[in-house]
């Protein structure tokens, strides 16, 4: 769910800062997987990706990627960061 939502978060603010293509990147293979899945998303995080669509089609390219944590470490440092925080911030 976490990753769905932060799927979400990171379309908005790449919405709100103009950006017309996007790349979406995610270590989770669930939440690409029910990202690209052309059928119905079935799964808990229905809703939230639902949402993620929507704000796909609002740019000119939007794709979603599976990356490796490996291949992601300042991602993941980051995420790390913001768990130890009270507050929300980018």
């Amino acid at each position: 769910m976490a990753e769905a939502i932060a799927a979400l978060h990171g379309l908005q603010f790449a919405s709100d800062m103009g950006f017309s293509h996007v790349i979406l990147e995610s270590d989770s293979k669930l939440t690409i997987k029910n990202l690209t899945f052309p059928g119905g998303d079935y799964s808990e995080t229905r809703s939230v990706t639902f949402d993620v669509k929507v704000w796909a089609r609002s740019f000119s390219g939007c794709r979603f990627e599976f990356t490796a944590r490996q291949g992601n470490s300042v991602t993941h440092a980051l995420a790390e960061e913001g768990m130890r925080r009270l507050e929300d911030c980018f």
